[in-house]
């Protein structure tokens, strides 16, 4: 009976260690545990913060550079110079304009230049003193006809089509030709050349001659003693006269102007003055002067 009491107390001595130690493993266990994971959570706030701060610091970076950029944008167009120096620009845009004036007026051509820029307009302008609109164009008086005549005297002759004793000429001929040296719209006419009748026949779509046509040459001189730049026009004023045997005559008149060492500058109030008015490279007009 005493054996089983005693074996019974060593029993129970027996679990109130192994309770202990149980209770002691667990302890540790849980301690040991909620170190750990106290420890993953320091860390996860520690990199959340991190990133945090790394954001921050990005945006504050971006800021900066576009506060930059606008201050170099702005310092570029001279802004804070204009905000803080507005009455020296003024002084500075009043020295530049009168700057451009005198540039301005250093680049106005002289008359030589002009001629060397514009002489050329007058090259298809031929007529002779023998054509039968002379006094129409020394009037101004600037007819269809005359204009057919003018055309006719830039066209190559051996371009025409040679019958037996006539020519024939293809209105496109003449109308490519038209459309070079003059302004407006083509408008098909019969007309003189030489007191030869060159007649417009509508069914042909060509221009007859009465007979043999041959080039007639002019004996007229031309001098340009203005030209003038509106916009679009150019406006050449010519002194014109006939030498013959040195001596100069006056066109429309055939009065004799000088007999000996001619020039027809110096006698420009005795001869044919006129200014021929040119848009975009073609004539729009003569004036008697």
């Amino acid at each position: 009976m005493a054996k089983n009491t005693k074996n019974e107390e060593e029993k129970k001595i027996d679990l109130e260690d192994i309770k202990q130690e149980l209770k002691d493993y667990v302890d540790i266990k849980i301690k040991n545990g909620f170190t750990e994971e106290l420890e993953k959570s320091n860390r996860r706030l520690i990199r959340e913060k991190n990133k945090k701060i790394i954001f921050r610091n990005f945006i504050i970076i971006v800021l900066l550079v576009i506060i930059g950029l606008l201050i170099y944008l702005l310092y570029s167009n001279k802004y804070f110079h204009k905000l803080f120096n507005d009455s020296s620009d003024k002084t500075i845009v009043i020295e530049n304009k009168e700057s451009k004036e005198e540039v301005k007026e250093e680049k106005k051509l002289t008359l030589e230049e002009l001629i060397n820029k514009y002489s050329y307009l007058l090259d298809s302008i031929v007529i002779s003193e023998k054509c039968d609109y002379i006094e129409d164009y020394y009037k101004g008086n600037l007819t269809n006809e005359l204009k057919h005549y003018i055309v006719l005297n830039n066209i190559d002759f051996d371009k025409l089509s040679k019958e037996d004793d006539y020519n024939i000429i293809d209105l496109s001929l003449v109308e490519k030709e038209y459309e070079k040296i003059f302004n407006g719209k083509y408008e098909a006419a019969s007309f003189k050349y030489d007191s030869n009748k060159i007649r417009y026949i509508n069914k042909m779509q060509s221009f007859v001659s009465d007979k043999l046509l041959e080039k007639v040459e002019s004996n007229i001189s031309r001098q340009i003693i203005d030209i003038k730049e509106e916009d679009d026009k150019v406006i050449i004023t010519c002194i014109e006269g006939i030498f013959d045997d040195n001596k100069l005559y006056n066109i429309t008149s055939s009065k004799e102007v000088c007999k000996k060492d001619c020039k027809l500058k110096e006698n420009e109030d005795d001869l044919n003055k006129i200014s021929y008015t040119f848009v975009n490279g073609k004539l729009e007009s003569i004036k008697k002067m």
